[in-house]
């Protein structure tokens, strides 16, 4: 399934080349992860972390890097949101990928924020 969604967004993306890891791992982790990368003692749904663009040139890797999702928060955000686990895996590897392919919302402006959430909504229509 998380297969499926990546290859969706990395099409709706115009990306036909990416290296992309999937690791889904419970709170504990996520919590050491966010703490040592971004300062912040406590869990989260999804990480990313991009790897350096330094493909040789005839690779045209567009999209690089791991997603981290904390399945345990995944499950926390779907039963309070009342959607299927499913569908919160989903939204999450779609932000992930965002966050690989340049899109952020946290150090940027409104317009920009707004941006990546409407791509985010919009790929998720399609998958």
């Amino acid at each position: 399934m998380l297969i499926t969604t990546a290859k969706k967004a990395l099409q709706k993306l115009n990306c036909d080349k990416a290296i992309i890891n999937i690791c889904l791992v419970k709170d504990a982790t996520i919590k050491k992860l966010n703490k040592v990368y971004r300062g912040k003692n406590s869990a989260t749904d999804v990480l990313s972390f991009e790897i350096p663009k330094n493909f040789p040139k005839h690779s045209k890797v567009a999209c690089a890097g791991d997603i981290i999702i904390s399945i345990d928060t995944a499950y926390k955000n779907a039963k309070s949101d009342g959607r299927a686990l499913n569908t919160e895996l989903k939204e999450l590897l779609v932000h992930g990928i965002l966050h690989l392919y340049g899109y952020d919302h946290e150090k940027v402006s409104k317009a920009k924020r707004e941006k990546m959430f409407t791509m985010q909504r919009n790929i998720m229509k399609g998958v």
